[in-house]
């Protein structure tokens, strides 16, 4: 997996939820399937990349939430806004908690 960060030049688009797989994935396994069901942008704290080129058969986004693993396409449209507007959000929150 590849451990991505989102950069404070990054636009902000609305987005409240995204969408959550009920079945999470353990970091050393692949994902199998991609998320349908919603979850709040609040929980989401990074992503990383898995791709077929390794040993997955699928190529996915992980989201990272509270410690657990969520699989989203990373062709959806809301996949992508998830990763700027979510991770986005989360980082200029610490961010701002830091300079308190």
């Amino acid at each position: 997996y590849l451990s991505c960060h989102i950069f404070e030049s990054c636009c902000i688009h609305s987005l409240p939820f995204i969408h959550v797989y009920p079945l999470l994935t353990s970091v050393s396994s692949c994902c199998t399937r991609y998320t349908k069901k919603k979850l709040p942008c609040l929980l989401v704290k990074n992503y990383s990349i898995q791709t077929i080129h390794g040993s997955c058969d699928i190529n996915a986004i992980i989201f990272h939430v509270n410690g657990r693993f969520v699989c989203a396409d990373p062709t959806k449209a809301w996949t992508k806004r998830a990763v700027t507007s979510c991770l986005f959000l989360y980082f200029e929150s610490k961010s701002q908690a830091q300079n308190r």
